[in-house]
């Protein structure tokens, strides 16, 4: 069981809160259930978000799309209906295709595209020369696109809404889903 506190030492009008974290199959949940006083209620809470996340039942939300899928079906067509430079698109994308395919959108985290940056930084072109700060950010600005379309579209309610039960360990309301929005 993966419970603690938190704060360790308690401040006089505080109390000690218990949370939870565990990983099933690549994604992390933690929380702090509201309802635990004890360890053993905090344990118990745990073991029942752990079988419900097993159930398919935690958050009931929808898991978000791989950058890959995203990038092919959603954005692709957009730039090409609505940029003038979407052949430079189509090629960009398969660098942060080749990179970040297999992620799920939502687990693209700020260090891996400062670790991306480095990388293409430091690697060579065809010509041989190394790559310039202005080409890896024109690559990153692909990256940046699909995410603003997928916050404006309805598929990133599912991808901010999980995020969300996955940080606090609850599941959002309709009000809440507006909110994130």
């Amino acid at each position: 069981m993966s419970v603690f506190t938190r704060p360790k030492k308690v401040k006089p009008g505080q109390r000690k809160r218990w949370h939870y974290e565990f990983r099933i199959r690549g994604a992390c949940y933690r929380g702090a259930p509201p309802e635990a006083r004890t360890k053993w209620q905090a344990e118990q809470a745990e073991t029942q978000i752990r079988q419900q996340v097993y159930e398919g039942k935690f958050g009931g939300l929808a898991i978000a799309p791989r950058l890959k899928d995203f990038i092919d079906e959603i954005y692709l067509p957009w730039a090409k209906a609505n940029k003038r430079s979407c052949r430079d698109d189509f090629w960009r994308s398969g660098v942060l295709i080749e990179y970040f395919g297999k992620q799920r959108m939502d687990e693209i985290a700020p260090f891996q595209i400062e670790r991306f940056k480095h990388e293409r930084r430091a690697g060579l072109t065809w010509r041989g020369t190394q790559r310039t700060p202005a080409s890896v950010n024109r690559e990153l600005e692909v990256l940046s696109r699909p995410k603003i379309i997928a916050y404006n579209s309805s598929s990133y309610v599912a991808i901010a809404a999980r995020r969300a039960s996955g940080a606090s360990g609850k599941t959002l309301s309709s009000h809440d889903n507006g909110l994130v929005l």
